[in-house]
């Protein structure tokens, strides 16, 4: 278990990297959904991202973004930045500075890895188009 959330925050990590690579500074992260009710997970991203990350007091945050930015659409929110007064969220849970180094040191092998299973993973993806002698 501990691998694989390991590695979907390293892979959010490269993510916040590609963010930080134009110039679009992350300061802080917000978390909502069903993975962020573990402590291991909230506890990892924000190592992973060396980041404090705030989880969402609404467990559906996609819907109440979608919301606030289609009230912003319609003028009734003009300041998207008001909007984060409507959205609670926890204390920051702060990065381990142990396991953010140790996570900054793995980085690179991450990002290598993914780049070399890439042929990998677009054949076993062209396998699911593959008709099959074994119907499921």
């Amino acid at each position: 278990m501990r691998a694989a959330v390991e590695g979907v925050c390293q892979q959010l990590a490269l993510v916040r990297d590609a963010f930080s690579a134009t110039g679009l500074p992350v300061r802080e992260v917000r978390a909502t959904g069903g993975a962020v009710a573990s402590s291991l997970w909230v506890r990892t991203l924000a190592a992973a991202l060396d980041l404090p990350v705030r989880v969402a007091d609404s467990p559906e945050g996609t819907g109440l973004g979608a919301c606030l930015l289609g009230l912003h659409a319609l003028g009734a929110l003009p300041d998207l930045d008001e909007a984060t007064a409507l959205v609670g969220v926890s204390d920051p849970v702060e990065p381990d500075p142990a396991a953010a180094g140790l996570y900054r040191r793995m980085r690179p092998l991450v990002e290598q890895s993914a780049r070399a299973l890439a042929d990998v993973l677009t054949t076993l993806d062209a396998l699911d188009d593959t008709p099959s002698d074994n119907p499921a």
